[in-house]
């Protein structure tokens, strides 16, 4: 089981850290301190191409990205899914390229083929099928 730490809780962290969840990883996601209850009071539904999909509230961790928890900052992947202009901001509080040790990749949902995609993240982690 992979631990992810999605940082943002917008329509692409959302979606993201849904996705995630689905495919039975352990999910963090770190939002504004406003958004924690709101968002953690509330299912998460997720609607596209690979069907509907909604998670029931404490599904996904929530936490205040100002002060994420050792176990948020200790994770095997992190997900960055600010504005450009925000990312400095959003990592600054929780020192996580310092002490995030897991190893370095860059990913993206075009490039990995779906049987990989399946193998890393777990066979019900939807990737993009291949025309």
């Amino acid at each position: 089981m992979i631990r992810a730490t999605v940082i943002g809780a917008g329509s692409v962290g959302l979606a993201i850290a849904a996705s995630l969840a689905v495919a039975g990883q352990r999910v963090t996601l770190l939002t504004r301190a406003g958004s924690v209850a709101a968002l953690g009071d509330s299912a998460i539904t997720v609607s596209g191409l690979h069907g509907d999909h909604t998670l029931p509230a404490g599904a996904v961790a929530i936490e205040d990205a100002a002060c994420p928890s050792a176990s948020a900052r200790g994770c095997d992947m992190l997900v960055v899914t600010t504005k450009a202009h925000d990312i400095a901001a959003a990592l600054a509080p929780s020192r996580v390229l310092r002490r995030h040790r897991a190893r370095r990749c860059r990913c993206t949902t075009a490039s990995a083929p779906p049987r990989r995609s399946a193998r890393r993240w777990g066979p019900r982690f939807p990737s993009t099928p291949r025309r």
